[in-house]
């Protein structure tokens, strides 16, 4: 940017030529779940089993599940769906997310009285980094292996992994993974 500045006259030098390039491993690949690492996830989840669907099922983010309310899930609409408040979300947009049936049909059952619809679906539930490596450990899926890091953001990869082994096309799993 500074450079095309420079050529344009708007500055007459790169104030930024002297900041060093950061090395080492900053970017981390991660990778989608196999079905058979979901199964055995939600298999030792316990009381997160909800939250590892929602995860897997919807491709939020920990931070969106975590201030999820219950306001924001339309469980009584033709079609269920989530709608993200702005302030929920990483984009800052706000979003229509549809509600596959089993899932909807899991968030039923949890659904607490009218009276508690601005309480969190998970809040406490969503595992901090500990916990997840912990649920991992369980489910015996390894947290470094082939090259790649398995954390809770891998949930996202296997939902757009999903989305693409169903047939939805590139653009439509962009809007529905929100990028």
């Amino acid at each position: 940017f500074f450079a095309w500045m420079m050529q344009c006259g708007r500055v007459t030098a790169n104030p930024l030529l002297s900041v060093k390039m950061l090395t080492g491993d900053t970017v981390r690949n991660r990778r989608a779940f196999s079905d058979a690492e979901v199964a055995s996830l939600l298999a030792v989840a316990g009381d997160r089993r909800l939250v590892f669907l929602a995860a897997v099922e919807t491709g939020l983010r920990r931070r969106e599940l975590k201030t999820l309310r219950w306001s924001d899930v339309h469980l009584d609409a033709v079609h269920p769906f989530i709608k993200l408040r702005s302030s929920n979300e990483k984009n800052r947009k706000g979003s229509t997310l549809p509600i596959r049936s089993h899932l909807a049909d899991e968030l039923r059952t949890n659904q607490p009285d009218d009276d508690e619809s601005s309480s969190e679906v998970f809040g406490k539930l969503v595992p901090d980094e500990r916990q997840f490596k912990s649920a991992l450990q369980a489910a015996g899926i390894p947290e470094r292996a082939g090259g790649f890091v398995v954390g809770f953001h891998c949930f996202r990869h296997t939902f757009v992994t999903n989305l693409h082994r169903a047939g939805v096309g590139q653009a439509q799993a962009m809007a529905l993974a929100r990028h």
